[in-house]
């Protein structure tokens, strides 16, 4: 049977739900007031984004080379407003801005996904 890009985003987005249902049971297990709640409620925000992020591109890319090409250009959409912010913001100061942290985890998580989908591709071409 061969494997289509649809092949790749069950298995991304099963594993994305598996992590989102480990960090809810250990929610059930702690205190909200607990520090490591606030860090377990953080880490599933994150989790949850990612699975909006890949079921979105799930719905306009459904091929190898649109997949590449959409992983991409978020890539550099994020690079550049990454540059942007740091540029405003003071590069020497020591904390930066919610908005340079999050396009920081955009880039890392899209280079990771355009890292999986082309090791994917090979193990299946």
């Amino acid at each position: 049977m061969k494997q289509t890009i649809q092949n790749f985003y069950t298995q991304e987005i099963e594993e994305i739900r598996k992590n989102i249902a480990r960090i809810d049971s250990h929610l059930d297990k702690e205190s909200s007031d607990s520090p490591r709640y606030s860090g377990q409620r953080a880490m599933l925000a994150i989790q949850q984004e990612h699975l909006e992020l890949i079921q979105n591109l799930r719905k306009n890319s459904d091929t190898y080379d649109k997949v590449v090409d959409a992983i991409e250009r978020q890539i550099m959409s994020n690079e550049i407003a990454h540059s942007k912010i740091t540029f405003k913001e003071n590069p020497s100061k020591s904390q930066h801005s919610a908005e340079w942290w999050q396009t920081l985890h955009l880039i890392q998580f899209w280079g990771e996904m355009l890292s999986r989908v082309h090791g994917w591709h090979k193990s299946v071409d």
